[in-house]
């Protein structure tokens, strides 16, 4: 009975990821003006408290076997991930010495010691990592559903409850875009933002691609379905993933289909979602977003890079674990207004600035081995997860920043180990 409660709660941890169902619990710094700055503030999520209850259904099955507690070997997964990941976490530890807001440094080194732990339940296979792809896909279903129908209504769909952030075009610093003279919004799903909602349709679309290791009807429609809503996101960054993942994937996959048929699949479902946005008047704005350039989140992004790096000149320890925004005026030349108060936007820069130089050499060598680790498997999905990491890690910081992109980030490392997989025992047959 307690080894059925546990698992249920490992699941619907993973389950309710995706929802900013929370608490405040700790804030740093509030504006006088009403600006909220969220990588100061820190809360407790439902999927937290799912996490807690497995944890504590799981000691307490521990505790009331019949067999000794450690009758079986504990395994750290692959060991040189183990070490990097354990590298990289003592460089966390160690940002404490040179922290400027200490408390809010270690609410960032609980929540990695936290996503670490699922890291090593998964690994001794107390969780079984497929059934956590089928109900993720099955969930970010329903946040395609929901995104899309923002869109179209242009406003929220009322949906507090699950954690859907209050939007509509009209609001200011909700995320738009600009089409003769009229603003539209994106969608959000149940996230923070349109782009950390991109990021995590991408992972699905690859999970689905993985675990049907076939173009079914039903994973091409759930295809097309995060297709429309990853377009109505409008989100560059995770576009790009897209494109590189897809490039990248059909490079392996080549090999063992027929091309004719993957070409026919692939414009079949890419047809499917094109024709939906023209009759839901997406693609103009879709098109008109691509061939535009920024300029004004051009110029911060630049901005953001120099602060960084002028962090680090005077900080080579770095300023302490989630403390970028809090010291980022110290380093810049211009007053900040209180919606410019962001993370350097690649978080490579970020953990030079925070971490120091530990912190960075742990994160380049845990990507570099992850990519050697990916390649050596020969496993597409293991290629493509890194390279989407990669892609989404130089263009925006919320995998190390907000809550629900630190759950992408090990949800990520989660999926590699698991999978013993080669790709030469894997069939790619199509069945549509």
């Amino acid at each position: 009975m307690l080894k059925r409660l546990y698992k249920i709660c490992f699941y619907l941890f993973f389950a309710f990821l995706p929802l900013q169902v929370d608490v405040l619990l700790f804030v740093s710094d509030v504006y006088d003006v009403g600006f909220f700055n969220p990588y100061l503030s820190h809360f407790l999520y439902l999927s937290d408290v799912m996490l807690v209850l497995g944890f504590v259904f799981f000691g307490l099955d521990l505790f009331l076997s019949d067999k000794p507690m450690f009758s079986e070997k504990f395994a750290i997964g692959d060991k040189k991930i183990f070490y990097f990941l354990c590298f990289f976490f003592l460089s966390f530890c160690l940002s404490l010495s040179f922290s400027e807001n200490f408390t809010n440094s270690i609410f960032y080194i609980l929540r990695f010691f936290e996503f670490f732990v699922v890291y090593l339940f998964v690994v001794n296979k107390t969780i079984d990592m497929r059934k956590v792809l089928i109900i993720f896909c099955s969930v970010m279903f329903l946040e395609a559903v929901i995104g899309i129908s923002q869109y179209v209504l242009q406003e929220s769909l009322g949906l507090r409850f699950f954690g859907e952030p209050v939007i509509n075009s009209h609001i200011l610093g909700v995320a738009k875009v600009d089409f003769m003279n009229m603003k539209f919004l994106r969608s959000y799903g149940t996230f923070p933002h349109p782009n950390i909602f991109a990021g995590y349709l991408v992972f699905a679309i690859f999970s689905i691609m993985y675990l049907f290791r076939s173009f079914s009807k039903i994973s091409s429609f759930f295809i097309s379905v995060f297709l429309i809503a990853l377009f109505l996101t409008f989100s560059r960054t995770g576009l790009i993933a897209f494109v590189i993942g897809s490039f990248i994937f059909s490079l392996f996959v080549l090999k063992k289909l027929n091309r004719w048929k993957l070409l026919k699949i692939s414009l079949l479902i890419l047809g499917c979602a094109m024709l939906f946005l023209f009759l839901i008047k997406g693609f103009p704005l879709f098109i008109e977003r691509i061939n535009s350039i920024d300029v004004e989140s051009l110029r911060y992004r630049v901005m953001y890079l120099v602060i960084g790096f002028a962090m680090f000149f005077q900080n080579p320890f770095g300023v302490g674990v989630g403390n970028f925004t809090d010291v980022m005026q110290n380093f810049s030349i211009l007053k900040l207004s209180p919606w410019e108060i962001q993370p350097v936007h690649n978080i490579f820069v970020l953990s030079l600035a925070e971490l120091g130089m530990i912190g960075f050499v742990a994160l380049v060598s845990l990507f570099v081995y992850l990519f050697v680790y990916s390649f050596k498997t020969k496993n597409p999905f293991f290629i493509v997860i890194c390279f989407m990491l990669l892609v989404l890690g130089s263009f925006d910081h919320y995998l190390f920043t907000l809550y629900q992109g630190q759950a992408l980030f090990w949800l990520s490392i989660c999926a590699l180990y698991p999978f013993k997989n080669s790709l030469s025992d894997i069939e790619f047959l199509p069945s549509i």
